[in-house]
């Protein structure tokens, strides 16, 4: 027997993931916002954390995988902290409070917490990720119509960015890229699929238009297509092989509007991107124990960080698994790729029992950022996300009452 839905406790939820799933995490727009998410919420999971090994003295009991996100946790921490003393020579202390994202490692014990005390029904989840997809559409898209970017820019602005193609926000899509494909599952198990696939494509068009990720979006069609072939009927796999043709011909019969577009793509991003491979380069290549333990990260606060050494165009992030390596090493790189690994069999394994279309599009969200994380990874920059859809899967799987189990297997 279904339960009713209760909304109370799916708004609670929804308000909590916004932080859970780091939305203000490096906003500074947002100021209060932004110290909330980056630090209080950060410290918060490490007070639980040892609220866990005070509750493990007592009943020799702690959540699955608690011990490799502790190792995940102590490893970045250790080589990004000891690397950056050997090779620049920053006190300790600065290595440290450089290292202030993988606090977010530990969202995963309050995030369990949480989950744990509120008791949430699948069905309720399912219902806060639809409710913060379409609110955060809504919202980005009335932001993009009616809001000038370049009469909010600031230099120091998070969300708004200024290059070559002019002003222009930047805001996170985690929810929406979630609710995507959370729409394509039901559209693929042919659930409204008029509905669904319009959708889909609308969702599409606002990334096309406004988000204008270029990396990001072809992770998704990669991703899409890849489950639109292996998921679908002949019928379906006719029509997308008819749409595929039909934008080819297309573009054979007007190549111009297409060189165009390609001609539009900014050079200063490709510029910044060679830079920056160009220096973690030299250091990874120069021997084989600077690859393996990294150079770590400067903070900004002692001597002006990366940007005194080698000016304002070196961002990490932008060069995918070369600055995890730059940063910390094949060991530290290793460990990121295996967090994506578990966080998307973990999540496999609970669908076993629940087949929800939820826990699929988080299981195609991991694998989009995945392909991603080749130029741009998300692992260890945003690891609260993959650490609170973990604590969701783990919840789900031993902490949801047994009853639901033996329902849904009947």
């Amino acid at each position: 027997m279904s339960k009713t839905i209760n909304y109370t406790k799916v708004f609670i939820i929804s308000f909590f993931c916004i932080f859970l799933f780091q939305i203000f995490f490096n906003t500074k727009d947002f100021n209060l916002l932004y110290i909330l998410s980056k630090a209080v919420l950060g410290a918060v999971a490490i007070v639980f954390f040892f609220g866990y090994l005070i509750k493990l003295s007592f009943y020799n009991k702690f959540p699955p995988h608690s011990g490799f996100l502790v190792l995940l946790f102590v490893c970045l921490l250790t080589l990004s902290t000891v690397s950056s003393n050997v090779v620049f020579g920053q006190p300790i202390i600065y290595g440290i409070t450089s290292q202030l994202k993988l606090n977010a490692i530990f969202y995963y014990f309050i995030a369990l917490s949480f989950f744990i005390f509120l008791k949430p029904e699948i069905k309720e989840l399912e219902k806060v990720f639809i409710y913060l997809g379409i609110i955060t559409l809504v919202i980005y898209t009335l932001v993009n119509l009616f809001i000038n970017p370049a009469s909010v820019w600031t230099k120091e602005s998070d969300i708004v960015i200024h290059d070559s193609k002019g002003y222009r926000f930047r805001l996170k899509d985690v929810f929406i890229v979630i609710y995507l494909f959370y729409v394509f599952r039901n559209f693929l198990a042919g659930k409204q699929r008029l509905i669904m696939g319009s959708l889909v494509i609308l969702i599409l068009l606002y990334l096309i238009i406004y988000q204008e990720q270029r990396a990001e979006f072809l992770s998704i069609v990669i991703i899409l297509t890849w489950r639109l072939i292996t998921k679908t009927s002949v019928v379906v796999k006719v029509i997308f092989i008819g749409i595929v043709s039909t934008i080819l011909i297309l573009l054979a019969l007007f190549p111009g509007n297409f060189l165009n577009m390609i001609n539009s793509v900014d050079t200063s991003s490709l510029e910044t991107r060679s830079t920056t491979f160009g220096i973690a380069y030299k250091y990874i290549s120069s021997g084989f124990t600077n690859a393996l333990f990294g150079a770590g990260n400067l903070n900004a606060l002692w001597k002006g960080g990366f940007s005194s050494l080698y000016g304002d165009n070196f961002f990490l992030s932008d060069i995918g698994w070369a600055g995890v390596i730059f940063e910390f090493g094949i060991i530290g790189a290793v460990l990121c790729f295996i967090t994506y690994i578990k966080v998307l069999k973990d999540v496999e394994k609970t669908n076993k029992i629940y087949n929800s279309v939820l826990l699929y599009a988080f299981a195609d969200y991991i694998l989009v950022r995945l392909v991603l994380s080749f130029l741009a990874p998300h692992i260890p920059y945003f690891i609260g996300v993959y650490t609170s859809i973990l604590a969701i899967s783990v919840y789900l799987r031993f902490y949801k009452p047994k009853e639901l189990h033996v329902e849904l297997e009947n």
